[in-house]
């Protein structure tokens, strides 16, 4: 992990335009988490996908970028007009509450989706953010009442 960022920590007080130098100086290729509060129940319709059911509660979405990687980072945390991504919907919808970035060569995107697959503390939601890999999705709902994950790293996860 070389980065962890957290709405309510690390940017607290910052005006818009210094988050968006800070975000916009990254550029290489990274994996990442970002964390995201939905305050109430939500029908969606993402992208191609049917209207689904979204469940108020915090969403943890697993993403990489390998160029213009800050500028991807910025358009999850700030939100978008034109939603290009499966993510670019739900953030419409919802508020961001931490972003976790890692190299790419460190951990991999779908190795990462992997890993919380297996947990029992998250509950994915089929497909989301995955069509272009055999992943059972890249979002997850996070169950139970422990949303911080951790205070540096979450518990799950294994960087070797």
């Amino acid at each position: 992990m070389f980065l962890n960022i957290h709405a309510e920590q690390s940017w607290l007080g910052l005006p818009e335009d210094e988050i968006h130098a800070h975000l916009m100086g990254i550029n290489c290729s990274l994996t990442y988490l970002f964390q995201l509060r939905l305050p109430r129940k939500r029908i969606l319709r993402i992208g191609a996908r049917p209207t689904e059911v979204f469940s108020p509660g915090h969403y943890l979405y697993v993403g990489s970028a390998k160029r213009a990687s800050g500028h991807r980072l910025w358009r999850h945390w700030h939100g978008s007009e034109r939603h290009r991504w499966h993510i670019d919907y739900l953030r419409a919808a919802a508020f961001p509450e931490r972003l976790i970035l890692f190299r790419s060569e460190e951990v991999g995107e779908c190795s990462l989706a992997q890993q919380l697959q297996s947990d029992s503390r998250f509950r994915v939601v089929p497909r989301f953010g995955s069509s272009d890999c055999a992943c059972q999705g890249h979002l997850w709902l996070i169950m139970g009442n422990d949303h911080s994950m951790g205070i540096e790293v979450p518990s799950f996860l294994s960087l070797s």
